[in-house]
This record gives C-alpha cells, sequence and structure tokens, in this order.
C-alpha cells in the first residue's frame, strides 16, 4: 500500500513530491507517530495529538526536536499545498538506526466507515495479544501486520485485543466501549492507548452524567453486554453490531448519544479553529 498519498509531504526542512517519499523514513528505526484527520481544513484536536506524542516521547525516553507550533505551521502548509482540506495526515519523528533523525508529515491511507455502517454497525474479532508499552503511540510493525492479516482473513472491520487475563483491552487501531446495564464500560487508561476520541466520549459522558466504569470487559462477559461501539481517528464513534457469537443493539440511546456527543465536539473545534 502506498503510505504517501496526494502529492506533496514534508521531510526535515522542506517540502517534496511523493514520488520521493520512502517507507525507511517511517519503518526503519524507531518511530513516534499521530494520526490527525483533517476536516475543512483543520487538523482536528491537533493540541491534544500533540500533548499525547510529548507522552508517548517522554516514555519512550526521546526527545522531540520541533514544537507543537512548529508541526502546526508546517501542517497548515501541507494542507495548503495539497490543496486537500480533508484526509487524514500522519506526523513522524523518526530515529534511524544509525542515529540520523527524519520528521515528516503527510497524507496517509484512510478508510471511514460507510453511513451504512454508523446506523447497521459493524462486525468485529477477538485476537489474543497485548500492547509491550500501550500508553505510548510507537510505531510497532509487526504486530500491526499481525493483526492487519487476521482482519482482512476474518472479513471483519477491527480486531479487539485481549490480554493474558482474557481481558478486551482495545482494537488494534481504535479504542473499545460496552454498554451494561445503563453504563459504559472501557479498559483503564493504563492499559490502552488513550485515543483522542476515546477522550472527548468521556468528556461527553461525564457532562452528561452517564456512568463509567473504568474497568476491562473479560471476554467470558461480552453475552452480558448490550451495545459496543469503537471510537478512533478515522471511525468517530462507530457501532458493533456482532463480536464472535454475540449480536449487539446498535441503536442503544446511550451509543446514539455519545455518536451525536462526538460530533458536536468535533463540529466545535472546527468552527473555532477555521480561517
Amino acid at each position: 500500500m502506498q503510505e504517501c498519498i496526494q502529492q506533496i509531504f514534508y521531510l526535515n526542512d522542506r517540502f517534496l513530491t511523493c514520488e520521493g517519499f520512502s517507507n525507511d523514513y517511517v519503518y526503519r528505526g524507531q518511530s513516534l507517530y499521530e494520526v490527525i484527520r483533517v476536516m475543512q481544513g483543520v487538523p482536528v484536536f491537533f493540541e491534544d495529538h500533540m500533548e499525547r506524542m510529548q507522552h508517548s516521547a517522554s516514555v519512550s525516553g526521546i526527545s522531540l526536536w520541533l514544537s507543537a507550533e512548529d508541526v502546526r505551521g508546517i501542517l497548515a502548509e501541507l494542507v495548503k499545498r495539497n490543496q486537500e482540506p480533508n484526509g487524514n495526515v500522519r506526523v513522524v519523528f523518526n530515529i534511524q538506526p544509525s542515529g540520523s533523525k527524519y520528521f515528516l508529515a503527510y497524507y496517509c491511507p484512510h478508510f471511514y466507515p460507510t453511513q451504512d455502517q454508523y446506523r447497521q454497525g459493524v462486525e468485529v474479532m477477538v485476537y489474543m495479544a497485548e500492547r509491550q508499552n500501550p500508553t505510548a503511540k510507537l510505531l510497532n510493525m509487526g504486530l500491526r501486520l499481525e493483526v492487519y492479516k487476521a482482519v482482512i482473513e476474518s472479513g471483519v472491520y477491527e480486531a479487539l485485543l485481549v490480554n493474558r487475563q482474557g481481558q478486551i483491552t482495545e482494537g488494534s487501531r481504535s479504542n473499545a466501549f460496552f454498554i451494561r446495564n445503563g453504563k459504559l464500560i472501557t479498559a483503564p487508561d493504563q492499559m490502552v492507548l488513550k485515543g483522542i476520541s476515546r477522550k472527548y466520549v468521556l468528556q461527553f459522558l461525564k457532562e452528561e452524567g452517564i456512568p463509567v466504569c473504568m474497568e476491562p470487559l473479560h471476554l467470558d462477559e461480552l453475552e452480558k453486554a448490550e451495545a459496543a461501539f469503537l471510537t478512533g481517528t478515522s471511525p468517530k464513534v462507530l457501532p458493533v453490531n456482532r463480536v464472535r457469537n454475540q449480536s449487539f443493539n446498535t441503536g442503544h440511546p446511550l451509543l446514539i448519544a455519545a455518536m451525536k456527543g462526538y460530533d458536536r465536539a468535533v463540529d466545535d473545534y472546527i468552527e473555532k479553529h477555521k480561517e
């Protein structure tokens, strides 16, 4: 798959055409990264993404060599040069085995759910796997390709990761929520990558007084859940209609409320940050 799409990408101190892009800039050595959704020319929740990147750098022992404002300016110019106000942009701080450093920003492939998927939900699978450092957004190509292959072969939308204790922690590229008896259930911060979309859903739930249980759902308890959904940069808030042989209610009132609450947060951010 072509990693760099559109026409122009940024590498260190210059803009280049995507013909000059090499996957080695990203996949060799160690890479800290964020994928930011650009909507109407606005990198949505930019500050949150950069704050998480700084956290990833801190727990990984890596020092970022550009400020958040530097990155903001680069993204604004990237959007302008590509004349593309919508899409996903990947921001990467890479350190090569030789010690060379690369900073990249480029439009990357995205897979947004269809309107039918938002209405009807998607099927997901479970996959026995754990991230070594779940709170840091470090590129792990081994796990990424392994899970991606399983998802493609199974014909599902996503894979929920299950640890050695049989607990559902998160999706391979999303966070997961379950609804049972009027409350939301999701794994605690220390067990997952704290998704930006997850943050705003949790904020909405708190504002609405909807109880949240910050504990991982055990696989054996899956059948007791009434509804489930994923959160992420590309899917936003996406209903799940089936996991294994368990079906879920994609029209559950709390799920619909979470979808609308998140969309409002996105709309408010765009309105505030549009030029």
